[in-house]
């Protein structure tokens, strides 16, 4: 032990560097001797009883002389600890120790990242869940469908109450708060599941979050008119009930997700008028036989049609123009035998139209101009009987005719 005076007069303050060092020390040797002492622990062998019997002052010589100062200190200083202890609220209990949060975690494609994050859209959600009476209910799908939405409109900039006040909850009371079949823009299938999730022209903004991927019940996902905002999330792949995805006017941005490929029950897949940019993954290609509509129109794709889009022989309408494409069409296009409307003007399309084409029985409507394009019109356009218009650039010169 260091050996030091205890005793010590009012002034001790202004001591040196070394003896404040010193000091330190000596608080926490008596803060620890105090609450070994009132904890009834057994003394340490290097604190001894004798040290405790001193007086905490004295006074000699006419003056005041503390005997123990840091003792005093140490006491002062536990008893002030032992108040606060006992006056702090209980922390809240660590969110893993809740059930409702390990089965949210656990059914989360971030493996509960968002949910231990501060102000998330997930974590609003985790407790409005946590405040309601649903957090007496099962831990199943239903539960989960209620959190999505949750974390839906907290990401969209909205909270629950606000909602139900506005349009969001029809005007029925409190008890269809927590019945979202009864959810404006919501319907439910047989086993009162979300299929219909549709909030079009309702002035919603934010970002579209990635738990949408786990409503996998839903068939029609319809947010065309709002001001959504951010990329599409790829969790948007395992939504593979889905029938109908319908997101145009809006401001999306970034690529489209390869995942999109998995929505192999896929029928109408509107993404125009947004700013998408990158190129149309070959995985579109997957949706053969079942995806009839494709429409990217008025987006900022790029790069070149790849030879996937072949695959398509259900789609009856193509329309991708008023964007950035370029290179030769492949020649994989005639395959498209259901194809009525093919449109593709306002792009950067090179070379001569594929002879293929003639295979496309169905067409009625071409349009091709402020392309690019080499060369005139194959003649086998002539075999296109139901073709009623077309719309041809060559060299600079546009050429409406009606085939019949």
């Amino acid at each position: 032990m260091i050996p030091f005076s205890c005793t010590m007069k009012l002034n001790f303050l202004a001591t040196r560097p070394l003896r404040v060092i010193i000091t330190s020390w000596y608080l926490q040797h008596y803060s620890m001797l105090f609450l070994w002492k009132i904890l009834k622990f057994q003394v340490p062998p290097f604190l001894t009883k004798k040290q405790l019997k001193k007086p905490i002052v004295a006074v000699k010589g006419g003056e005041l002389s503390w005997q123990q100062p840091f003792a005093a200190i140490g006491i002062l200083g536990s008893i002030i600890a032992i108040v606060i202890w006992k006056l702090k609220p209980p922390a809240d209990p660590s969110p893993t120790s809740s059930p409702l949060y390990n089965f949210l975690a656990g059914n989360s494609f971030d493996k509960g990242a968002a949910l231990s994050t501060d102000g998330s859209s997930q974590q609003k959600a985790l407790k409005w869940l946590e405040q309601s009476t649903l957090n007496n209910s099962a831990l199943d799908y239903t539960l989960l469908q209620f959190y999505v939405l949750a974390v839906f409109n907290y990401a969209t900039g909205e909270t629950l109450s606000k909602l139900i006040s506005n349009t969001w909850l029809p005007n029925n009371g409190a008890d269809s708060e927590y019945n979202f079949c009864d959810w404006v823009y919501i319907t439910c299938n047989g086993e009162k599941d979300i299929n219909y999730l549709i909030p079009s022209s309702s002035q919603i903004d934010g970002s579209l979050p990635p738990k949408i991927g786990h409503l996998t019940s839903l068939e029609i996902l319809h947010f065309y008119n709002n001001t959504f905002n951010g990329t599409l999330p790829t969790e948007i792949g395992h939504l593979k009930s889905l029938t109908d995805l319908l997101l145009h006017s809006k401001n999306f941005t970034g690529t489209l997700p390869t995942e999109s490929g998995f929505l192999t029950r896929l029928h109408y897949l509107d993404l125009y008028s947004n700013t998408f940019t990158g190129t149309i993954p070959t995985e579109i290609g997957l949706l053969t036989g079942s995806l009839y509509r494709l429409a990217l129109y008025s987006n900022s794709f790029t790069g070149t049609l790849h030879k996937e889009i072949g695959n398509l022989t259900s789609l009856y309408s193509l329309d991708l123009h008023s964007n950035n494409f370029n290179g030769t069409l492949p020649t994989e296009i005639g395959n498209l035998n259901s194809i009525i409307y093919l449109t593709l003007f306002s792009n950067d399309f090179t070379g001569t139209l594929p002879t293929d084409i003639r295979l496309l029985t169905s067409l009625t409507g071409l349009w091709l101009f402020s392309n690019t394009f080499t060369g005139t019109l194959p003649t086998e356009i002539g075999l296109l009987t139901s073709l009623t218009a077309i719309a041809y650039s060559a060299e600079q010169y546009i050429h409406w005719f009606s085939a019949n």
